[in-house]
């Protein structure tokens, strides 16, 4: 006779996985983070699309580390400096990117 598990299991597919994890994770302690939005944004993206986003300075290090955390090394963050502490960053998928 099969053992009950006292634990409620359900297999679903590694995108759904990653997709729901990365949701409670975003919502951990009720803050949301105002790179959310841009995440989710980013999270839509399809291969050969990229995320132009205009941020400052000190925005450009927050972004990456969000993006980072959220997806691990799904995306890579490139940015230029506009004027003063202006920049335009783009988000790429890391597969899209040449090295």
């Amino acid at each position: 006779m099969a053992k009950k598990n006292k634990f409620s299991v359900e297999r679903v597919k590694m995108e759904e996985a990653e997709q729901e994890l990365s949701k409670l994770r975003s919502g951990r302690g009720g803050r949301v983070s105002k790179y959310a939005p841009v995440a989710d944004d980013a999270e839509e993206l399809k291969k050969g699309e990229s995320l132009k986003v205009e941020l400052k300075k000190n925005e450009v290090g927050g972004l990456r580390g969000y993006l980072q955390r959220r997806f691990g090394e799904k995306f890579t963050v490139k940015s230029s400096r506009l004027e003063g502490d202006d920049y335009m960053a783009f988000i790429f998928h890391t597969d899209d990117v040449e090295e």
